[in-house]
């Protein structure tokens, strides 16, 4: 009998308190629409006072194949840009890729073509990403355009090959920076391409031709270590924007060379971690990004929630990007992760993709959903230190990384906000009229 009533009064509680932290959400989100064919208009007016004097805002999503996801990045991207001052966009795409792309946009006769190009094409070919890429399009010959850039090492890209190699000789030939034997520059091109290729040669390989590639592979990367290490500094003294494009380009490579090298299959790399080495020069690359290449600007990141979290992972040693960020004492940030309450993911390249179950009766997605808004922005950060909001740091369940239920935590201390779309609609493949429009 007693335990029986200890249980009744404990399920009391817990449904009062739920009751009472639903209706607080009721009065503190902050309900917008992702869709801007409907005619609602979004107000984003209080997000100010939640983001404040951030000069960089990064936006996760849960999967890459997050539909609506995308489409309330697009409409807070928009917002930021127009009413908040944020002049760069930095894609979780490959760096020197996204600044050449961007640059060639500029002149091109045909910029939208090159500008969906200038990340991957889990986004560049999504449909929900489009009016993006129209809005860029529509301001790049504007007094104040979006800037593209990336934060990735990966070597991935339609850029990065003879839109690299060519220039960037012309270039170093023009400062007369010019060294070396004629056939250490033909090495050079050779391991570049080779390194930029991997992936496509080593489809066509087996067994011992496998191997031997990677074994050439990783005994010759010290000429072109040692052409790149010298030819750094000297692009390092030189203070023009492609001469930084360049060194910044080089210096990834040869960073991310052995995770590269390790994840191809190189055996005698036991030590390599790929991803971490992948999170703490994505971080690297935004810290630069807003010193060195675009100083005084505000910066947009469009990246996975995975890797924009904080004291999120649960293996001892791994860290995120913004793990790394932290470290660096960089305190002007403001993250934003992504959550749903049901629904469906899809890559457009139809990879990944999985239906998202209706989310636990214990987890914030449930109270979220409990709201009665469909789509909502809660400042975390900013609430959870409220007298009223302070329930907000408790560990509770919350799934923004994949929809997977990993462990309970403070969220405020993974994300500053948090945006909420009760139903996830996949990504989908760019349609023709997308293109055209």
């Amino acid at each position: 009998m007693k335990s029986i009533l200890v249980s009744a009064l404990t399920f009391c509680f817990y449904f009062c308190t739920a009751q009472q932290n639903v209706l607080w959400l009721k009065k503190h989100v902050v309900p917008f629409s992702p869709d801007p064919s409907l005619s609602v208009k979004n107000d984003f007016s209080q997000l100010k006072k939640y983001i404040g004097d951030a000069q960089i805002v990064m936006l996760g999503e849960e999967t890459h194949g997050d539909g609506t996801a995308f489409k309330s990045k697009v409409e807070l991207v928009k917002f930021l840009h127009r009413e908040m001052g944020f002049d760069v966009l930095a894609w979780e795409s490959t760096f020197f890729n996204a600044e050449a792309a961007y640059q060639i946009a500029q002149t091109s006769p045909a910029p939208l073509e090159k500008l969906q190009l200038c990340t991957y094409g889990l986004w560049g070919k999504a449909e929900q990403v489009q009016p993006l890429f129209h809005y860029i399009n529509d301001a790049i010959k504007s007094e104040r355009p979006l800037i593209v850039t990336g934060i990735d090492c990966q070597l991935e890209g339609s850029f990065l090959s003879h839109d690299f190699i060519l220039p960037f000789f012309n270039y170093i030939s023009s400062k007369k920076l010019e060294f070396g034997k004629v056939e250490t520059k033909q090495e050079f091109v050779k391991y570049y391409y080779g390194l930029l290729f991997l992936g496509q040669t080593l489809r066509n390989k087996k067994g011992d031709e496998k191997i031997a590639l990677l074994d050439t592979l990783f005994k010759k990367q010290q000429v072109f270590l040692s052409f790149t290490s010298e030819l750094i500094p000297r692009l390092d003294t030189i203070k023009e924007a492609q001469a930084k494009r360049f060194s910044q380009h080089l210096k990834n490579i040869i960073a991310f060379l052995p995770a590269h090298l390790k994840n191809a299959g190189v055996n005698n790399l036991p030590n390599v971690n790929y991803g971490l080495v992948r999170d703490s020069l994505m971080a690297e690359n935004l810290i630069w990004l807003q010193k060195t290449m675009y100083p005084g600007k505000k910066i947009i990141v469009w990246a996975a929630s995975s890797h924009i979290s904080r004291h999120a992972l649960l293996s001892p040693g791994e860290a995120t990007m913004g793990d790394f960020i932290e470290k660096n004492g960089l305190n002007d940030i403001y993250s934003i992760g992504f959550t749903a309450f049901k629904g469906r993911y899809e890559w457009v390249n139809k990879r990944y993709s999985g239906n998202i179950e209706e989310a636990s009766n214990i987890s914030l997605e449930n109270y979220f959903e409990k709201t009665g808004y469909d789509d909502f922005f809660l400042g975390l950060k900013t609430l959870s230190k409220t007298k009223n909001g302070r329930w907000l740091n408790e560990t509770m369940e919350m799934r923004p990384f994949g929809y997977t239920y990993l462990k309970k935590l403070s969220w405020p201390q993974v994300f500053d906000a948090i945006i909420f779309n009760k139903t996830m609609e996949p990504a989908t493949l760019i349609s023709n009229s997308s293109k055209s429009r």
